[in-house]
């Protein structure tokens, strides 16, 4: 279990990036089993919770109320978001599909229309693949190339190319407003780290739980 230190400092919060053995611990299961989440269909919508635990067609819960946001991940972001002022949190999937569909904006939007600056947010990025491990197709460069610009969102091995998906959110939350000292990456590769699941990795079915609590 990894927490991050932007987030710690905050009382009216819990958080957890639990790895693929805590993921399946009886030690989390009541707060895993009451907790909100989403379908996670790589997309880029975001919804606020109700009364429902599971949401169909989004990537995205946002709170205002005591509850858990929980996130599956095994090699995709699970990005946190905590607006102190007004009390919410936000747990986002994204991997390279929500991020090429603006999934990081989509989320910043939800927040503007609820009166929260993005300037006052603090966003989050848990373990995941790294650029050391995800190598990708020359197309899928040139796709992001299309849509991002003064960043360097991938590197070229020989002939190789790895996609960095931590430079493509945090772009994304810098361009939608986000300052760039309230953005934590936790800096865990997913692939390369064996405690995580990865389907890189091993193409299994396991997953990665990441939890945010508004108490």
């Amino acid at each position: 279990m990894i927490q991050a230190k932007s987030l710690l400092k905050f009382r009216g919060i819990k958080h957890f990036f639990l790895n693929s053995e805590e993921s399946v611990s009886e030690e989390f299961d009541e707060v895993i089993n009451s907790a909100f989440i989403s379908e996670q269909v790589h997309g880029s919508r975001i919804q606020k919770t109700d009364s429902r635990t599971f949401y169909k067609d989004c990537d995205g819960l946002l709170c205002e109320n005591k509850s858990t946001l929980l996130v599956k991940t095994a090699d995709c972001l699970p990005v946190f978001f905590y607006s102190a002022h007004k009390k919410t949190v936000a747990a986002v999937h994204a991997g390279w599909r929500g991020l090429s569909k603006g999934i990081m904006t989509e989320t910043i939007e939800i927040f503007r229309q609820m009166g929260i600056e993005a300037a006052s947010l603090i966003a989050v990025i848990g373990p995941h693949i790294g650029s050391c491990c995800y190598q990708v197709s020359a197309d899928l460069v040139n796709k992001f190339g299309k849509i991002i610009a003064d960043t360097d969102f991938y590197q070229k091995k020989d002939s190789d190319y790895y996609l960095d998906l931590s430079a493509i959110a945090r772009y994304q939350l810098q361009m939608a407003g986000v300052k760039a000292a309230n953005i934590e990456d936790m800096q865990v590769c997913t692939c390369h780290n064996l405690e995580y699941a990865s389907y890189r990795r091993t193409n299994s079915r396991e997953r990665n739980i990441s939890l945010i609590s508004l108490l």
